[in-house]
């Protein structure tokens, strides 16, 4: 039964809810400001989600950051780098995150494949809560059963209902109160503490966590990649989808003129913070710091995020014979593999994807310069 667990939680994630009436928004950002009242479904992707107005239907957000600041009457589905969740889900509530922080209520169940996830203070979930997370701390009240693989585990909440958990290691917090039983398997022995109160049974089984996380899931750092694999595949798509009109051209620029790419994408890089550090001592200049800082930023993730984009096109190239480097979720999905490839390889991979992804910088600023500058004219 435990081996059906990744399974389940995995198609709890995928599978959202359906409805007639749906609300669609793809762009760089979007907003719902607080007052504001979405009558129906919401669909929404882009590289920065916020919502802290009341959503009536279902929520279904992807972005590189997500945040919930108010109520969704039904279900919500979220994905994104980090999602911040601070208010009220009226039914079941799904994240895969690189990190998550909750503090709210949920109405029914809440499943989370994260690299960190926070349940806070206060916090109250109804029913289960189902994990494949790296690292989590779980606060607040857990009027259901808590069951998952989790790296490492701390429990200092209100738990109504049993734990089932395999973990690495565990902490039960001097606030924790667990209602049901605790049966966990781990490689040594939870550390709980003398306050905390376990009603049930306690039953441990020792095992060879990694072995038994490698049959699982297949490993924590394993579910982690997925997971960054699957933010960064969705990313990309967004990205491809927001600038879809000039993507192309980043692409051929990076692929036709690489070494010049990266000279432009290196300068960028060191001369940009140096720059602003100058422009900071002056004190006046301190506004055109923070813009500057942010802009900087900005180019940094969608460097980060064309990257692999990038590498798809010159893969399509290279290997279908593509000369005109057309950009579709196929080379997308050629580059987003190849890219999280690259990672396991060492001091060598993190120089590959380091060169890619200044040349990308380098493209970018090139391409959106000439805009710029043909937009001034």
């Amino acid at each position: 039964m435990r081996h059906l667990l990744p399974i389940l939680i995995f198609c709890a994630l995928i599978i959202p809810a359906t409805s007639s009436a749906a609300s669609f928004n793809i762009g760089e950002s979007y907003t719902l400001r607080q007052g504001d009242t979405v009558n129906e479904d919401l669909y929404v992707a882009g590289v920065t989600d916020t919502a802290v107005g009341n959503i009536k239907g279902d929520a279904t957000i992807v972005g590189g950051n997500v945040f919930i600041g108010d109520s969704v009457t039904e279900s919500a589905f979220l994905l994104g780098g980090t999602v911040d969740v601070i208010g009220d889900i009226g039914k079941n509530l799904r994240i895969i995150s690189g990190k998550t922080v909750f503090r709210g209520t949920v109405g029914r169940d809440l499943v989370v494949a994260s690299g960190n996830f926070q349940i806070l203070p206060q916090s109250t979930v109804t029913g289960d809560v189902a994990l494949a997370v790296a690292h989590a701390s779980l606060d607040g009240t857990i009027k259901g059963n808590v069951k998952g693989v989790v790296g490492s585990l701390v429990l200092n909440g209100i738990i109504t209902g049993s734990v089932n958990v395999t973990s690495d290691s565990i902490i039960v917090g001097p606030n924790a109160h667990i209602e049901g039983d605790f049966n966990y398997s781990s490689s040594q022995p939870a550390t709980i503490d003398k306050t905390a109160t376990i009603s049930g049974q306690t039953n441990y089984t020792n095992v060879d966590t990694r072995s038994k996380l490698e049959r699982l899931l297949p490993t924590v750092w394993g579910t982690w990649i997925v997971i960054k694999f699957i933010i960064l595949l969705i990313s990309a798509l967004v990205i491809q989808g927001v600038f879809r009109s000039i993507s192309h051209v980043f692409v051929r620029t990076a692929i036709k003129d690489p070494f010049w790419s990266l000279v432009r994408g290196f300068v960028v890089a060191v001369a940009t913070p140096l720059a602003l550090i100058v422009i900071f001592l002056t004190f006046v200049g301190i506004p055109f710091v923070v813009l500057g800082a942010s802009l900087y930023l900005a180019f940094l993730v969608l460097a980060y995020l064309f990257s692999p984009i990038v590498l798809g096109g010159l893969l399509m190239k290279l290997i279908w014979r593509d000369q005109s480097m057309t950009i579709n979720w196929k080379s997308i999905v050629l580059g987003v593999c190849a890219f999280m490839a690259i990672s396991p390889l060492g001091w060598f991979g993190t120089a590959l994807q380091s060169i890619l992804f200044l040349a990308t910088l380098g493209s970018l600023y090139k391409v959106l310069m000439n805009k710029f500058a043909t937009a001034r004219e």
